[in-house]
């Protein structure tokens, strides 16, 4: 830097390469090798990155050493926003409502109102209506100081000659900002749906797509006054249909019942154009994404044929959503996590000759997903379509996972995270073998591997997929019992503890609720529970006796 640039070496330079070496390329002892030949020695920033990869680790001597030696004043950095008005930039930072900065921002948003009306606001250009969206937001913070000025701005909307998409916005985000208003707005929307023609009920049900849910309710109650839909005379259109439909497999049933009606009203059929149900799939409000994929799966249903063809679609935006940015954030998880949903929902759709496809998109890509909740998801995706289709395709699914479990690792993290799904799979897949066979001993054995997994939803899995295999280990129902009572009393790690109990109660949930006597298993755990010497055998036996409660339920009770 100093040859190449001639830029003298300063602490901040320092910081940054310290910094990126431990948060990212994770070379810790690499790291220290410079701080201890810098001379200058650690600042605060250089410290907190170090304990950050320290607690991580689980070195928290380490970490207490570190705050020892180095007093580590934090000092939080505060978020702020901007508004420009009148070619002036005004910053107001956080909490300044609440302070001194009050007076300031209230004759910002006086400008900010004078200039959206100078601009010609109320007709309402895409600019200027974004301006007064942030505007509003500022509002309902001091909503009580704005009354007259909320009612002027619905006043102008109404009594604006042009109605337009912008108008309804505006009160659908008066509605959401300042719930409040909402025995103001309610009658403003209606008397603005009384005004639109057929062209722009479209517009008017975007507040279908809103977060909450007095907003999507009062969009719906408003959107039955437009002429055009009391009078059952609109016109078939994609836009229109796919945002009514999207209502009708709304999460919260009040808005679904009102959505109905709405439905019955517009009297036209879906059709097969899915565009707007996939673009909803990727939305920001979670309600929209799951009434999407359940809206979907319904269609899916209608029309069968389409069914491949959307598979394929879904594995694309899933591919689409993969990945970090730039700025190294997974954008796009919540993207894939609802295709994952909506793979769930469609497992009673799927036809025998979807099972291979599915299956391999699964192993192939969705399985090592970086998100642990989309993981999560898509294991429970694959459990449920093998719990629907596994006892009249033995022959065609268990190929599928054999051969990947006997195929060499190239990627050795990717192979491990896959693994474990497919071993979950396969193990849900061998409760429809017979008693007799020899491949459900196998499958036990590998699913008790898996259950070591620090990861409390594969365990969850394994312990559901144990279950119903126990008819075929009668014979040995002792040494195995006696196996995961071992782990649960012994083992050094916590997540082996875990998996050990877990396991433990998908056991005895199999072998029935004799089994706790006949083998001793309560005596056990009692016993670890007094056992002064050993916490570990005492918190092994609580584990047990949260996981046997939660998996047998009543049966467990006192």
């Amino acid at each position: 830097m100093e040859n190449a640039y001639v830029l003298c070496q300063q602490t901040t330079h320092l910081t940054t390469i310290i910094d990126l070496m431990i948060k990212l390329a994770r070379k810790l002892n690499e790291t220290i090798n410079i701080i201890t030949t810098m001379g200058s020695g650690l600042n605060d920033f250089m410290c907190k990155s170090i304990l950050d990869v320290y607690g991580v680790r689980g070195k928290w001597e380490s970490v207490a050493t570190v705050k020892k030696e180095k007093d580590i004043k934090t000092k939080k950095v505060v978020g702020c926003s901007w508004i420009e008005a009148k070619r002036d930039l005004f910053v107001f930072k956080e909490n300044e409502v609440v302070h001194h900065g009050r007076q300031d921002m209230y004759s910002t948003l006086r400008l900010v109102m004078w200039g959206l009306e100078d601009e010609g606001l109320f007709g309402f250009s895409k600019d200027s209506t974004q301006g007064l969206l942030v505007t509003i937001n500022y509002m309902s913070i001091t909503h009580h100081l704005y009354n007259g000025r909320v009612e002027h701005i619905m006043e102008r909307i109404l009594s604006s000659p042009k109605k337009t998409r912008l108008h309804g916005d505006v009160l659908y985000h008066v509605l959401g900002a300042i719930p409040s208003y909402q025995g103001s707005v309610g009658p403003a929307l209606n008397e603005l749906c009384l005004g639109l023609q057929s062209e722009e009920v479209a517009p008017a049900l975007s507040g279908v797509y809103a977060k909450d849910l007095h907003v999507r309710l009062a969009c719906l109650n408003a959107t039955k006054c437009i002429p055009a839909i009391s009078s059952r005379s609109v016109p078939q259109d994609v836009e229109i249909a796919t945002s009514i439909w999207i209502a009708l497999h709304d999460p919260e049933k009040s808005v679904a019942e009102v959505a109905e009606d709405l439905w019955d009203r517009y009297d036209c059929e879906f059709g097969t154009d899915y565009s707007g149900l996939f673009r909803a799939l990727s939305h920001v409000n979670y309600n929209v994404r799951v009434a999407a994929s359940d809206a979907l799966v319904v269609v899916l249903d209608e029309y069968p044929d389409t069914l491949q063809e959307s598979l394929a679609t879904l594995f694309s935006l899933y591919i689409r959503d993969s990945g970090v940015g730039e700025d190294m954030i997974d954008s796009g998880w919540f993207g894939r996590q609802v295709i994952a949903m909506a793979l769930h929902a469609a497992a009673d759709v799927l036809r025998t000759k979807d099972l291979p496809v599915v299956m391999t998109f699964l192993i192939s890509r969705a399985l090592a997903d970086t998100n642990v909740d989309v993981r999560g998801r898509m294991i429970n995706a694959g459990i449920m379509i093998i719990d629907k289709h596994g006892k009249d395709n033995l022959s065609l699914l268990f190929p599928i996972f054999e051969n990947y479990l006997n195929k060499k690792a190239s990627d050795e993290e990717k192979y491990d995270l896959v693994r474990e799904g497919v071993v979950i799979f396969t193990g849900a897949l061998a409760k429809h073998l017979s008693k007799d066979d020899p491949k459900v001993h196998a499958v036990v054995e590998k699913l008790l591997e898996v259950i070591n997994t620090p990861s409390e939803a594969i365990q969850r899995a394994v312990s559901s997929c144990l279950s119903p295999l126990m008819k075929s280990k009668q014979e040995d129902a002792l040494s195995l019992v006696t196996r995961l009572l071992d782990q649960v009393m012994k083992s050094e790690k916590y997540g082996e503890r875990r998996g050990a109990t877990s396991g433990l109660a998908g056991v005895i949930k199999g072998f029935g609720i004799s089994s706790l006597k006949k083998y001793g298993v309560a005596t056990v755990l009692r016993e670890g529970l007094a056992h002064r010497n050993s916490a570990k055998c005492r918190e092994g036996s609580l584990l047990a006796f949260e996981c046997l409660c939660e998996k047998l339920r009543k049966l467990f009770e006192p």
